[in-house]
């Protein structure tokens, strides 16, 4: 009796004892395949980050790629027309002394030109004409002792409204450039209105004769120099009037990539 009750004790042990490393095994077998999944997940996220990081490269050196050739495409179609066309004229670029500019008349409205943009602007209004729209050409080209007076006037006018000095200057160079710092000096630059409206503000962008120059004046190698949106970049305020010649090929780069001139001079200059 006593050795079968030892016989049963043993029995109920190993059973016990094999019970538990049963659960020892079940348990270890769920650890690993817990740790397989983790390091497959591991190695795929590295994978995928690693995919990423790839992509975000590429698409990083295709933007470069893309910088460069625009830059390498502005540096060829700059060098393609006349270097005095192409004058830099702002608050941080004066008219160089050595700058001198031949002018000619447009005629119709006894208007002095360079001579250069004469007859891309008599053709460009000429065909604007044709087409119905009816066009004034308020200002051109401007000595430096006119613009001097214009700057003045405006600036003695903001003075008289209690602005200091400082602050009168400021605004005023925000319309008008003083004396040396003015397109208008180099001859290649007019402001062109609807004779439907004579103002020259915003309301101007609402007449057929902006648009259709908008639209149209790049064929002809013009620009519109200050456009909206961009006066932190140009320094000037939106001019929905301000025409600047620059010949055909750069007005239709520009034009084609939505760039004011300083854009496109730095363009040129990042070239490579």
């Amino acid at each position: 009796m006593a050795t079968d009750k030892r016989k049963k004790i043993r029995f109920i042990v190993m059973a016990e004892i094999i019970a538990i490393l049963a659960v020892i095994n079940a348990v270890l077998v769920i650890h690993m395949d817990q740790m397989i999944g983790y390091e497959n997940a591991k190695a795929q996220g590295i994978e995928e980050i690693q995919t990423e990081r790839q992509k975000q490269a590429l698409t990083g050196n295709l933007l470069d790629d893309q910088e460069e050739s625009k830059a390498k495409e502005a540096k060829e179609v700059y060098q393609s027309e006349k270097e005095s066309t192409l004058i830099l004229v702002n608050k941080d670029h004066p008219i160089p002394d050595t700058y001198n500019v031949k002018k000619s008349t447009y005629i119709k409205q006894e208007k002095k030109v360079a001579a250069i943009i004469l007859k891309p602007l008599e053709k460009m209004l000429a065909d604007g004409e044709e087409k119905g729209f009816s066009f004034v050409v308020c200002s051109a080209y401007r000595s430096n002792e006119y613009q001097k007076n214009l700057f003045d006037k405006d600036l003695n006018k903001y003075q008289n409204q209690g602005m200091d000095y400082e602050a009168a200057y400021k605004k005023t160079a925000l319309s008008v450039q003083p004396a040396g710092y003015s397109e208008h000096a180099t001859g290649l630059a007019v402001d062109i209105i609807s004779k439907e409206n004579s103002k020259l503000d915003k309301t101007q962008e609402k007449t057929d004769e902006f648009k259709w120059l908008k639209t149209n004046c790049y064929k002809y190698g013009f620009i519109l120099r200050y456009p909206d949106g961009k006066s932190e970049i140009t320094g000037i305020i939106y001019e929905p009037w301000h025409f600047r010649y620059v010949g055909k090929k750069v007005a239709k780069f520009i034009t084609k990539n939505n760039l004011t001139y300083e854009e496109f001079i730095n363009l040129v200059n990042s070239a490579k």
